[in-house]
């Protein structure tokens, strides 16, 4: 008999959260300020939109340049709007750059 009360809470119980993510995927001595950028910049939520420059997600990535960040930060095609690409180009954004794409903390207003 298939249990889908069971294998529902257990598929919910595995999914990581956002600040499970940051804690994963950047490095130590940034999670409190990616922590505090994430929430200031999206209120946490995945799908948040700026209604005025159109970024999008969780670090409010502005979708003129997410393509091509996406790809540089080994994530390419990834919609702007899944939690773990979001926070992966972030961290990339962050502590790599890459070609004409400037690294560090200046990308994000909420510092």
């Amino acid at each position: 008999v298939y249990d889908t009360v069971t294998t529902t809470v257990s598929v919910l119980t595995s999914v990581e959260t956002p600040q499970e993510m940051v804690l994963r995927i950047f490095p130590e001595e940034d999670h409190r300020w990616a922590l505090r950028v994430m929430t200031c910049e999206s209120s946490n939520d995945p799908l948040a939109v700026n209604s005025w420059s159109k970024t999008m997600g969780l670090f409010q990535h502005h979708p003129r340049y997410w393509d091509e960040r996406a790809v540089l930060a080994g994530v390419a095609g990834a919609d702007a709007f899944d939690p773990e690409s979001n926070v992966v180009v972030a961290e990339w954004l962050l502590n790599v750059g890459g070609e004409g794409h400037v690294k560090g903390r200046q990308h994000w207003e909420c510092k």
